[in-house]
């Protein structure tokens, strides 16, 4: 906002304001998006026992406690996404089992650069927010 006082002009900036919607907004879109990995990471563990999956795929479904535990919640801070605690086990492996990765997968492409989806859909969802 800006005011003229004789020759000179007083500007006025709101920055208080308008960096505490983009937070507001940036909280907003990490919630959706954290929901919808979430979401992703549970379809991705839907398969029924038996057969055992085979190691590099995701674990098979045997009492859908996995897929029940799996929370994602988001924030202004970033993205947590929450499991069972067999949960990392089954994603990394142990010496007697080989890795059924199942999260990261989700989130990452295999040389580790986030999926380009949710690159986008963060992007549409900020815009769309701080309007």
């Amino acid at each position: 906002m800006a005011i003229r006082y004789g020759r000179t002009l007083i500007t006025k900036f709101d920055t208080v304001n308008v960096s505490r919607r983009l937070l507001t907004a940036w909280g907003k879109t990490m919630s959706v998006v954290a929901r919808e990995m979430e979401e992703e990471i549970r379809a991705s563990i839907q398969k029924p026992y038996p057969p055992a999956s085979k190691p590099g795929n995701p674990p098979h479904r045997r009492s859908g406690y996995l897929a029940g535990s799996v929370t994602g919640t988001g924030d202004e801070n970033g993205i947590r996404i929450y499991e069972a605690r067999y949960g990392r086990f089954l994603e990394g492996g142990t010496a007697r089992m080989d890795p059924r990765p199942h999260v990261l997968p989700v989130l990452f492409t295999k040389s580790f650069a986030p999926r380009k989806k949710w690159e986008k859909r963060i992007a549409q969802l900020a815009k769309e927010f701080s309007r």
